[in-house]
């Protein structure tokens, strides 16, 4: 069966996502300036190796 999609996502892409936010709010915690979280999760879902474009 093909991989259903969302918005153009398919759903081990989105979990992979979702995943990794969790990972970086899990491990950073509160209080940091957005930019901190910004980073983090560039970092680690570019090592889930998904392709990431961080905001200008």
């Amino acid at each position: 069966m093909a991989s259903r999609r969302v918005h153009g996502w398919t759903r081990m892409e989105l979990d992979e996502i979702i995943g990794g936010a969790f990972t970086v709010g899990n491990n950073l915690g509160c209080g940091f300036l957005e930019k901190v979280y910004e980073n983090a999760l560039a970092y680690e879902l570019r090592n889930l190796g998904l392709l990431v474009e961080q905001q200008k």
